[in-house]
């Protein structure tokens, strides 16, 4: 009787250290996994930051090509304004006024 109880014992423990084993392995797995998470976490944090400043960089430069054209149209206007001012000029001092 007690050789058979040993044997159901022995049964036993040998199902729970297949299972314990079985367990341990899929934890390390899991710990494994779970570093590497954490190491593409970090990566895509410094891609994201990146991306972040080429996005500021970006906006700065597309703000100074939309204020170009404005830029070329007060020098115009400056221009004209200039020309205009000395076309007036000259015809009242040709006209002896």
């Amino acid at each position: 009787m007690e050789s058979d109880f040993l044997r159901v014992h022995e049964k036993d423990m040998q199902i729970m250290d297949e299972r314990f084993k079985r367990d341990n392995e899929r934890l390390v797995s899991l710990e494994r996994m779970q570093e590497d998470f954490l190491k593409l976490s970090g990566q895509l944090t410094e891609i994201l930051k990146n991306q972040a400043k080429q996005l500021d960089d970006h906006g700065e430069r597309i703000c100074t090509l939309e204020k170009k054209p404005g830029l070329w149209l007060e020098r115009i206007a400056g221009a004209m304004l200039s020309a205009l001012v000395a076309a007036a000029v000259a015809y009242l001092t040709s006209r002896g006024v």
